[in-house]
């Protein structure tokens, strides 16, 4: 159970019950050094594709989730970086002609020659990526929103045209 005050710019607290199952599969995991000095380094380890079952509660909207329709991923790591530095991530999980699905891509601050967070998971099964190419479209730039991305794979097994809801800068 949670909540987080002042989500999304608006007064109504984000309130939250969720159980998360964590499936047998395979994982993501990674160890690197940063590209930029080579005196940092990224540790992340990724899940996706696990049933949800709970409720979501925003204002006076419930939202329920069940464990046949419903998925999330998981994503935790540590890190040494520069005090600034661009790190974009985008993560899908559903169903694709009964499979249950998820897709890990990211364009991080680490050597993209020696390994890449990008992967596809599919009935539990990892497919590793090579380095994806993020292309900004400017004109879908909405004054200061989000900024909607091709996402094009090096050996051309992936291109996607990704468009955040929300863009988060630390």
């Amino acid at each position: 159970y949670g909540h987080a005050y002042d989500s999304f710019g608006g007064k109504d607290p984000l309130l939250f019950d969720l159980i998360v199952e964590e499936t047998p599969q395979d994982r993501l995991a990674l160890a690197l050094p940063d590209s930029d000095r080579g005196q940092g380094f990224v540790y992340s380890q990724q899940l996706g594709a696990l049933p949800v079952e709970g409720r979501c509660i925003y204002g006076a909207s419930e939202y329920r989730f069940a464990p046949a329709t419903s998925y999330a991923c998981f994503q935790w790591g540590r890190a040494v970086l520069p005090r600034r530095y661009v790190w974009r991530r985008a993560q899908l999980a559903g169903t694709a002609e009964g499979s249950r699905v998820a897709l890990f891509l990211g364009d991080s601050p680490v050597d993209s020659q020696m390994a890449t967070e990008n992967a596809l998971l599919c009935d539990g099964r990892l497919h590793k990526l090579g380095p994806v190419q993020w292309e900004p479209d400017p004109a879908a730039a909405k004054g200061g929103a989000a900024v909607a991305h091709t996402l094009t794979e090096q050996q051309g097994r992936l291109r996607l045209r990704f468009e955040p809801a929300v863009e988060v800068s630390l």
